[in-house]
């Protein structure tokens, strides 16, 4: 089970994920270097889609898999509200036979529509308004969030956690506070923004009971409002050092080489959400969760 942070800003976004495959019978590693994220151009916006859930689909890996079905519905034509409603639906008919503990999966998109940033969330586990997350439903449901046309553009950002979220403990929930506070998403350039996510996995990776399932070894993704700007690419973090950047292709669909505790972390996270609204149209329903 992934850990999947993304942070939006009017000017930049980064996605980070860690990049291990676990075996669902024993928690075993079965891939520690994993690509999770793929890279969409469509008709109307641009955008990453990083996952986590199943290692394989259909006797494929997930990013592949992910691919192929982009490039049959010819998603570089299509707007990405019908890449959505699409996926929404192929989602829920290609998991609703697997054995219910084995098929929880949420695929987390972020990118720019005219310059606006968006994200989508696509989930068959992760519902509104319950934590922690529960069982993997039959049906994959998609929660969408947006800047606000009229938010201050220096002051809009939002900062969600996808997949193995009983990992950030309150600990960690501090320090990203401190950050929303210092206004860190906003000012720091990508790279910064993106080493600093990569800690926080790393950190989450620590946890009991929780971390064995996150790795240390991570990939981001960057985009700005123009998808020229050179600072767009992919990254990949190992423990030893940052690899270089992988500008994705512009023009097409590409693949990214790519109890009382839980209600006291509910609590703080609430808090943190709360602090959000007033500079996106929200409706995700587990921001930081």
């Amino acid at each position: 089970m992934t850990l999947i942070i993304t942070a939006l800003t009017a000017n930049k976004i980064v996605q980070a994920s860690d990049r291990r495959l676990t075996r669902f019978a024993d928690g075993s590693i079965f891939d520690d270097e994993a690509n999770k994220a793929v890279c969409v151009s469509c008709k109307d916006a641009y955008f990453s889609i990083a996952y986590t859930g199943l290692a394989s689909i259909n006797s494929k890996k997930t990013d592949e898999w992910l691919l192929d079905y982009l490039i049959s519905i010819k998603a570089f034509q299509i707007d990405v509200a019908s890449i959505v409603k699409e996926l929404e639906k192929h989602l829920t008919m290609t998991f609703r036979p697997l054995p219910r503990k084995y098929k929880r999966a949420t695929f987390v998109l972020a990118g720019y529509k005219n310059y606006i940033p968006f994200r989508v969330i696509i989930s068959n586990f992760e519902r509104e308004n319950i934590w922690p997350p529960g069982e993997a439903q039959d049906t994959f449901l998609s929660y969408a969030g947006w800047m606000k046309k009229n938010s201050h553009p220096e002051k809009a950002y939002s900062v969600a956690i996808s997949g193995m979220q009983q990992a950030f403990n309150r600990g960690l929930i501090r320090k990203i506070k401190h950050l929303m506070r210092s206004r860190f998403f906003q000012e720091k350039e990508s790279k910064i923004v993106a080493d600093k996510l990569v800690s926080f996995i790393r950190e989450a990776a620590t946890t009991p009971r929780f971390g064995q399932y996150i790795g240390r070894n991570c990939m981001v993704v960057t985009m700005t409002p123009n998808p020229n700007e050179r600072e767009k690419g992919t990254r990949t973090f190992s423990d030893v050092f940052s690899a270089t950047s992988q500008p994705p292709t512009a023009s097409s669909t590409s693949l990214s080489t790519n109890s009382t505790g839980r209600k006291a972390v509910k609590s703080a996270l609430g808090s943190l959400l709360s602090r959000r609204v007033w500079s996106f149209n929200l409706a995700f329903p587990f921001l930081l969760n």
